[in-house]
């Protein structure tokens, strides 16, 4: 049995097509949602559906004790602390996911695709898969056209990718093929810069997202609209709109169009970023004044680039008036021009970080992040060429050609990562 869980519509075209696949071979395949708006787009397929409800408002309710208990599990979880869904609103849908999981009974022959792996959703499927030994597996974008990160126990830092510490006789590639990649890679980007996010929506179809988070409150859903309603966060992108932490618009910055010859370039995450909450022990101030005096040791000058989605306007103030204060250079060119015509890039745990890794930038990283393996040439390799999933992530277009052996391929890995820590385990105890 194959579990496809929908909680919006980001990954549905991606999902829908890796339910196809596994159709043609003959496995039963369900689609498990969470919002009226992906279930509508959904009923022009014809996979079976099942749909997550919160039935606690009106008849039942968490007792005190396992609410405490879920909201103190759930503290850390990225949905929480990007203000995506209010603890206790968290706390409510791990229950319902928790309970949901255990109706269907899994067995080791079910596979449960599901978000990125840190989501309140995902959090739940990981703590059940010991006790039913289902499979799961785990998506998120990979920065690169028509490849997508799959991996069986998560994403980034929480992945299988990251914690496999030997390749052993999973890729013998050679330095010659990478680098013959990059350049392709680097040529592309050069002639064409743009970065591949989800469509804006028109009109009709912001009709449509009001009209099912309305649906959504009213039968309680646990979409994520619905869920930021219940949760209080009437300033924090409810239908769109972005928490600025002042009134006012974002000031306009007077960024250096001369540059230096020779800098670190220095790209800032948003304030928010859970990735700098959760996997980092560097804040953007922390990380900067660091970055500042790396440059200086190393007789280069800082440039600064400050996250196009950054919506704190205190954070945005300070940071112009350290970059008077302390002499640095604050920029709004393209990012990847910046990577190309610096010297040494300096990130926290951010994705620049890996494509400064493509233009044989000397990297560093100060936060946890797969992306810090990439410097190592082999573990390059070995992602670019085995460990991504061939996919269009927004069309869903697949490009594998053996997609069901390509899934297998990473429970493969994850089976023998386990086997191999058990046996470290036993090697330590004689």
């Amino acid at each position: 049995m194959i579990y496809f869980f929908i909680y919006s519509d980001f990954r549905l075209n991606l999902y829908i097509s890796l339910a196809k696949a596994y159709e043609r071979k003959g496995y039963e395949i369900f689609f498990v949602v969470q919002d009226t708006l992906s279930l509508s787009k959904l009923k022009r397929t014809k996979f079976k559906k099942r749909l997550i409800e919160f039935p606690y408002y009106k008849n039942k309710k968490l007792s005190r004790s396992n609410l405490e208990h879920y909201k103190d599990r759930l503290k850390m979880n990225t949905d929480v602390l990007s203000k995506n869904i209010g603890l206790e609103q968290s706390a409510y849908l791990y229950h319902c996911m928790v309970d949901f999981i255990i109706k269907l009974n899994p067995d080791s022959e079910t596979i449960f695709f599901a978000g990125n792996g840190v989501h309140v959703q995902d959090i739940a499927l990981k703590d059940l898969k010991s006790k039913y030994a289902y499979r799961t597996v785990f998506t998120e974008l990979a920065n690169i056209d028509n490849r997508v990160f799959f991996d069986p126990i998560g994403s980034n830092c929480h992945s299988l990718f990251y914690k496999m510490d030997e390749l052993d006789n999973y890729y013998k590639g050679e330095s010659e093929s990478h680098e013959k990649w990059k350049a392709e890679y680097i040529k592309n980007k050069i002639e064409m810069h743009i970065v591949r996010q989800a469509k804006r929506m028109s009109i009709l179809d912001k009709v449509r997202y009001y009209k099912s988070t309305l649906i959504d409150l009213l039968r309680n859903r646990p979409s994520y609209p619905a869920l930021r309603i219940r949760s209080g966060y009437t300033k924090y992108k409810i239908f769109g709109k972005k928490e600025t932490h002042k009134s006012g618009e974002i000031p306009r910055l007077n960024y250096c169009n001369d540059l230096p010859e020779n800098y670190l370039f220095f790209p800032l995450q948003v304030t928010n970023d859970a990735q700098i909450l959760i996997n980092s022990n560097y804040d953007n101030y922390l990380a900067l004044d660091y970055y500042k005096q790396q440059a200086e040791k190393n007789g280069l000058e800082l440039v600064v680039k400050i996250h196009p989605a950054e919506r704190n306007i205190d954070f945005i103030k300070n940071i112009v008036e350290k970059s008077k204060t302390k002499g640095f250079y604050l920029s709004n060119e393209n990012t990847f021009s910046l990577i190309i015509n610096s010297q040494q890039v300096g990130v926290n745990n951010s994705t620049v970080g890996f494509e400064s890794i493509i233009c044989n930038k000397e990297t560093t990283f100060l936060g946890k992040t797969f992306y810090s393996k990439l410097l190592d040439d082999e573990w390059f390799g070995f992602y670019i060429f085995n460990y991504l999933f061939k996919a269009d992530f927004f069309s869903g277009e697949i490009y594998e050609t053996d997609v069901i052996g390509k899934i297998s391929f990473y429970f493969n890995l994850e089976d023998n990562f386990y086997m191999s820590q058990k046996r470290n385990i036993r090697f330590d105890e004689q």
